[in-house]
């Protein structure tokens, strides 16, 4: 539910849906624990919060996505190995080209994939560009990032040369409330209650080749038979749907 509402927020660009008092590092927080559940162990991912930071307000469950996309790209970049560092960290600013002075939040995410060159890097957020193969992305997941980082009225930037990796910085204004005010930033669409008892089989049938390793280490670790296949064509998937019938 929250990924539609983001998708239909990000083609009307309208308002946040819900607008709540945050803490940034509890937002952090609640992705990195789904990367954990998710990510292959030789991706390491790590972070680093200032003492001090504040609360901003906006939507969780966007930031939340926002997050969870850039460290997904991320992680598609370097392949099966590599680090993924998110930092938070309070930054003024005085002559930012398209925000207003004052003190903002800065959230960073560093990977240490291939990086991009200047022209790619000049293209990143536009709606339908990748550069990943045909059939392995729909160019929308950065375009969302910027869409609502635009509607936490803050800014998107990203540095990064071939060979070097990249960095996205996102800011973000800090509220006038306190972070004692802040709401703890849950995890969106979240499950009220596990199921009574994982046990059965499940199919996975996907194309992209991160998603089906994520959702099938996810399933096994809650306990199911997990049997995954990347197209129709694929022996493994006639064998389950044979077991299946």
């Amino acid at each position: 539910a929250d990924l539609t509402r983001n998708l239909v927020g990000f083609t009307r660009q309208g308002p946040l849906a819900q607008l709540e008092v945050l803490r940034p590092e509890s937002v952090v927080t609640s992705v990195v624990a789904t990367l954990a559940r998710t990510l292959p162990p030789q991706l390491k991912v790590e972070t680093s919060f200032a003492p001090t930071l504040g609360a901003i307000e906006g939507d969780a469950g966007q930031l939340y996505h926002a997050l969870l996309n850039l460290c997904l790209n991320a992680a598609d970049a370097m392949g099966d190995r590599g680090r993924v560092a998110i930092a938070l960290r309070v930054t003024t600013l005085a002559d930012h080209p398209t925000l207003p002075p004052g003190d903002y939040v800065a959230l960073t995410v560093t990977d240490t994939g291939p990086g991009m060159d200047e022209a790619t890097r000049q293209r990143v957020f536009e709606p339908f560009f990748t550069t990943k193969a045909p059939g392995r992305g729909t160019g929308l997941g950065l375009a969302m990032v910027y869409a609502t980082v635009q509607r936490h009225r803050g800014a998107i930037d990203v540095v990064s040369t071939p060979g070097a990796g990249a960095t996205f910085r996102i800011l973000v204004p800090i509220s006038d409330k306190t972070a004692a005010d802040a709401d703890v930033a849950r995890e969106p669409s979240r499950v009220t209650a596990p199921p009574t008892a994982s046990r059965g089989r499940v199919l996975i049938v996907d194309d992209e080749p991160l998603l089906r390793a994520m959702t099938q280490r996810h399933l096994e670790r809650e306990g199911y038979q997990v049997t995954v296949a990347a197209g129709r064509n694929q022996p493994a998937l006639a064998n389950a749907l044979a077991w299946y019938v």
